[in-house]
């Protein structure tokens, strides 16, 4: 039994994948590169409304550095199966690099604290390597914080 999860009574997340471009299964994955996430749930009671799941980058001090909500990015599922798959495709990682935990959430209707349905913290790890991210033909830097599209320019 994890001692890091909160919730899990009426939905579960029961297993993640880290995929690469190729659908590879992964631990590390080079800046800027896509990654796609499969997250399988099951529900032990039938759900009604939008369930809300997310997915965070965690640094080693424990500070959010990345998050994908669902709500937040216009996503509704409020029909899902009892079983199911849940797949976030990312399609360049703005990290630095870094080693990363991954926390799960889902939640009902809300991310109020009473309508958490289950948070599972450090279900993975993802070591992010530094990368040509601007085709530059130099590495980025390492660091736990992001990376933006931008260009220099004079003008």
């Amino acid at each position: 039994m994890r001692t890091d999860r909160v919730g899990g009574d009426k939905f579960r997340f029961v297993d993640m994948a880290l995929r690469g471009t190729n659908q590879e299964n992964l631990s590390q994955i080079i800046s800027g590169e896509k990654l796609s996430i499969e997250l399988e749930y099951e529900t032990f009671q039938e759900l009604s409304g939008n369930i809300i799941a997310a997915v965070h980058f965690v640094d080693g001090f424990g500070n959010t550095k990345a998050s994908f909500v669902t709500d937040e990015m216009g996503v509704k599922f409020d029909k899902i199966g009892k079983k199911g798959r849940l797949v976030l495709e990312i399609p360049r990682l703005l990290l630095r690099a870094d080693s990363y935990a991954i926390r799960l959430f889902a939640s009902l209707n809300s991310t109020r604290t009473e309508n958490v349905l289950d948070t599972v913290e450090n279900v993975a790890k993802l070591t992010v390597l530094q990368g040509d991210f601007w085709k530059s033909g130099k590495l980025n830097r390492g660091g736990n914080y992001g990376l933006m599209d931008a260009e220099f320019l004079i003008k």
